[in-house]
C-alpha cells in the first residue's frame, strides 16, 4: 500500500498523544481476542505503554503485508480447499 492510499486523520486530542492517531476497523470476534491476549502478554512481560506495543505489532503485520496478500488472494484459498 503506498502512502498516497492512506487517508490521514488528524491527531488524536488527548495530552500527551503527538505522533499518534486513532483508527477504528471492525474486525472478527476472534482476531480482535487474539489481538487483545497478545497485548496483555507483551505488556506483562514487558511493562511497556500498551500503545507501543500495538504500534509495534501494526508493524510487524504491515511489515508482513505481502504474505497476508498471498494468503487471502483467491488462489491461495483454492489450493487451501483442495488440500
Amino acid at each position: 500500500m503506498s502512502e498516497d492510499s492512506v487517508s490521514l486523520l488528524p491527531e488524536a486530542e488527548h495530552a500527551g498523544t503527538s505522533g499518534m492517531t486513532r483508527r477504528s476497523w471492525y474486525v472478527s470476534n476472534e482476531a480482535s481476542a487474539a489481538f487483545a491476549a497478545a497485548v496483555d502478554r507483551i505488556y506483562w512481560q514487558t511493562r511497556e505503554p500498551k500503545h507501543r506495543i500495538v504500534s509495534e505489532l501494526f508493524l510487524l503485520a504491515a511489515n508482513h503485508s505481502d504474505e497476508i496478500v498471498a494468503e487471502l488472494s483467491p488462489t491461495a484459498r483454492a489450493l487451501a480447499r483442495s488440500v
